[in-house]
């Protein structure tokens, strides 16, 4: 189809909405008035739909946020709610609209993109890459030590110190968001089920540890209830083991807890029992809008001197084609032009190392990187693998 006719654009305020709702309710399973009111909810200023000539053909949602990466947060805009009319299915249309979204983003400067991947192919086709996995990870309750350490029911106000808790737990784990208003919103009511906020406080009076969790029944009355927990993060070694404790002080009426993240999860390192499971839900995607915000914006580990040079083909942002180079020092990262001695890599190779979820010499098997072992192990150098994770889901 190509992009003859087709116009991408924010939804107009006296829209009706209701193309939009319809293809989002086929696309997701929901009803139309779910859908417009997912979009009311959120807000129209979110979304983007593309035209074809009258009829509504496709719609997506950006979302502005964050992402930690060596303890700095890189600007970064998710993608969600990607949706086709069925009509226009198999023509082109969602992936000139991803090219279109891509290219806003780097005009609006975001320096990173994200997004749930359904389809791998639509959104590597416009230099998204696998960043890392989401899992479902669930912990007998019995695993957990018990103690005394006391918390309450989040008080009213107490919101931004919670907040401020969670970006002292993510700033510490790369991959993990730094939240705005709509990813809040999901851990505070996840899809209609409100979750019940705890704290524990420190002696100066401040947020040491916080959850958020909702009790589930279960379908077989004689099994246990499940702990399903939408959010959970801590400021100190302290404060971990209180909320462990808080936690295992549920299993006289549940069996197990739930809550989403990686195999690097601190909570499953201070368990003295490895009898947890770890269910693959989700794989998350990454895309480098712009290379200088995106690699002079991170942070690095302080000790870690070294430089890589490399040559970037990039499919969407011809203007970031070309030679790069990488130095890094005292935590921080400087990007110029120029290097010709380094590897030659794709967008899709550069998201995944920015991901820290594969290695450039993986990335070199997988065919996404060319060079010999020296450009690479230059790359491995300036690009450790981190294990990063994400818990949110948006």
């Amino acid at each position: 189809m190509g992009d003859v006719g087709l116009r991408y654009e924010t939804l107009p305020l006296g829209s009706d909405l209701d193309a939009e709702a319809k293809i989002l309710a086929i696309a997701f399973g929901m009803s139309p008035e779910k859908a417009r009111e997912w979009i009311e909810r959120s807000g129209r200023t979110l979304f983007r739909r593309v035209m074809a000539g009258d009829r509504v053909a496709s719609v997506l949602m950006l979302i502005p946020m964050g992402i930690y990466y060596g303890g700095r947060s890189v600007p970064l805009t998710g993608v969600a709610g990607v949706a086709v009319d069925p009509g226009f299915r198999g023509r082109g249309v969602a992936r000139w609209m991803m090219h279109e979204a891509v290219r806003e983003m780097g005009r609006e400067g975001a320096a990173l993109s994200g997004l749930y991947s359904a389809m791998h192919p639509l959104y590597r086709s416009v230099g998204f890459e696998q960043a890392g996995c989401r899992f479902r990870i669930s912990v007998p309750l019995h695993l957990l030590p018990g103690g005394s350490r006391q918390f309450e029911e989040l008080p009213t106000g107490a919101v931004e110190q919670v907040k401020n808790c969670y970006q002292a737990w993510a700033s510490r784990c790369d991959g993990h968001l730094d939240r705005g208003p709509y990813v809040w919103a999901r851990i505070e009511n996840w899809r209609g089920t409100p979750m019940r906020g705890f704290v524990t406080r420190d002696d100066r009076g401040e947020i040491e540890a916080y959850v958020y969790l909702h009790q589930a029944g279960s379908a077989d009355p004689c099994q246990p209830q499940v702990l399903e927990v939408t959010d959970l993060g801590a400021r100190t070694p302290g404060g971990m083991r209180a909320l462990m404790a808080f936690l295992g002080g549920f299993s006289s009426i549940a069996g197990r807890v739930t809550f989403f993240g990686g195999p690097s999860h601190p909570l499953l390192g201070m368990l003295d029992d490895r009898r947890y499971a770890m269910d693959l839900t989700d794989h998350w995607m990454l895309r480098v809008i712009d290379v200088r915000r995106a690699l002079e914006g991170r942070g690095y580990a302080r000790g870690l001197r070294g430089a890589a040079s490399f040559e970037l083909v990039d499919q969407v942002f011809e203007e970031q084609s070309g030679h790069w180079r990488l130095e890094l020092e005292g935590g921080g990262g400087h990007v110029s032009r120029g290097g010709h001695d380094g590897a030659r890599l794709t967008d899709r190779a550069l998201a995944a190392l920015c991901g820290g979820h594969l290695s450039a010499r993986q990335l070199r098997l997988m065919g996404l990187i060319e060079g010999d072992d020296a450009q690479v192990d230059a790359l491995d150098v300036v690009f450790p693998a981190s294990g990063s994770s994400m818990p949110d889901m948006f």
